[in-house]
């Protein structure tokens, strides 16, 4: 008899204990009172320590100004040598932690370098999260690291929404005809969202969910929205290789992009295509939202996905300051339309805020830069 209840004991230890660590893991996300939730969708931080002091000065200024519910880090988050990366990211997770706010993250391709493996990165950002790291590894076994979801919940307790974040790799990829370049999210983790996504479905009375998938690298399928394939244009002398295909980047279908989108670079997804973004439309992804190509600031709709690309926040790194910020995602219970806007620097100070960026410095270099911007944005209607 005290045997049966010294193992009735250690189970109820054991599963108090997973109880607790999920929670510590994954607080509750929920809509608010409004039906509403807010995402900030920061890319391509990649600074050193320490950081430039206007990026710093932005990241709180978006805290304090947009409040949003939860931050998502897209990627290249952190850069520099291996001595001074864990203060890099202590440095980067300072602001949500004073404020108070959640967070979770992607890996970039360019996270991975100076020492340290994705797998001994994630620790450090649980770290020094100091509980609002909401980051974790939902199976290790699989290709790249901190592939996990996200529920939020809606007013009644249920899952109302999920967010999956994908580590779609890092460069030296080869397919098998030789060509190199970016990875992309691979088999594994593409089998692992599908069938988490109908797991979701089951319990929730088989019931639809909406979902958005956020990774680094911008899915292939983007070629196919903005190009021709080389075939079909076979003059062009400005190609590049995607999904197995040669795309002629010439010129772009400017016409899909959506009216205030920012187009000043050609994407750079994967060599190869896994089969990620067919898993998306059999799966009614909302959208999928990626950073890495620093001066892109655009969506576009696809096959029923929208494809939309962040910009960089960095100032240490390549940029544009047209584009140069965040994006911030409103979602709303029960439906599927979300809000979507991009804020940048140059906006920002235009409204007041204290941000000591060199690039504006005078009223009229930003009132210049918003003009100029404007016009792009009128032009990409046609």
């Amino acid at each position: 008899m005290k045997k049966a209840l010294s193992v009735l004991l250690a189970i109820i230890i054991c599963l108090s204990c997973c109880m607790a660590a999920m929670a510590q893991e994954s607080p509750a996300l929920k809509f608010d009172s409004n039906g509403e939730f807010k995402i900030l969708h920061l890319c391509d931080c990649q600074d050193t320590y320490p950081a430039k002091p206007a990026m710093m000065q932005y990241i709180n200024y978006m805290l304090d100004t947009y409040e949003p519910d939860l931050v998502v880090l897209g990627g290249d988050n952190t850069i520099g040598p291996e001595e001074t990366k864990e203060q890099a990211i202590e440095e980067l997770l300072k602001p949500f932690v004073e404020h108070k706010t959640y967070f979770t993250l992607v890996f970039g391709n360019h996270d991975r370098e100076m020492g340290y493996t994705n797998d001994e990165l994630l620790p450090l950002y649980q770290k020094y999260g100091k509980g609002y790291c909401l980051a974790y590894d939902a199976v290790p076994s699989l290709s790249g690291s901190a592939n996990h979801v996200l529920p939020i919940l809606g007013k009644d307790n249920k899952v109302a929404y999920n967010l999956y974040m994908l580590d779609s790799g890092t460069s030296g990829y080869v397919d098998e005809a030789g060509h190199s370049g970016y990875e992309g999210v691979y088999p594994d983790q593409i089998e692992w969202f599908e069938k988490t996504n109908e797991d979701a479905k089951k319990l929730n009375g088989n019931k639809y969910i909406p979902s958005m998938v956020f990774q680094h690298i911008i899915v292939g399928a983007v070629m196919d929205a903005l190009y021709m394939e080389k075939k079909d244009f076979p003059l062009s002398v400005f190609s590049e290789y995607s999904n197995g295909k040669e795309y002629d980047v010439a010129v772009a279908k400017l016409s899909a992009i959506e009216k205030g989108g920012m187009y000043f670079e050609v994407p750079s997804p994967g060599v190869e295509d896994f089969g990620e973004f067919d898993a998306m439309v059999r799966q009614g992804v909302v959208a999928t939202f990626a950073g890495h190509d620093h001066v892109n600031s655009f969506t576009i709709k696809h096959k029923g996905v929208d494809i939309v690309n962040t910009p960089g926040a960095t100032v240490h790194a390549y940029g544009n300051d047209l584009v140069r910020g965040s994006r911030l995602i409103t979602l709303y219970e029960g439906k599927t339309e979300y809000g979507s806007e991009v804020i940048t620097y140059s906006e920002e100070i235009l409204k007041g805020a204290d941000i000591d960026y060199s690039g504006f410095k005078s009223f009229f270099g930003v009132v210049f830069n918003r003009l100029i911007g404007g016009f792009i944005s009128l032009f990409n209607l046609f």
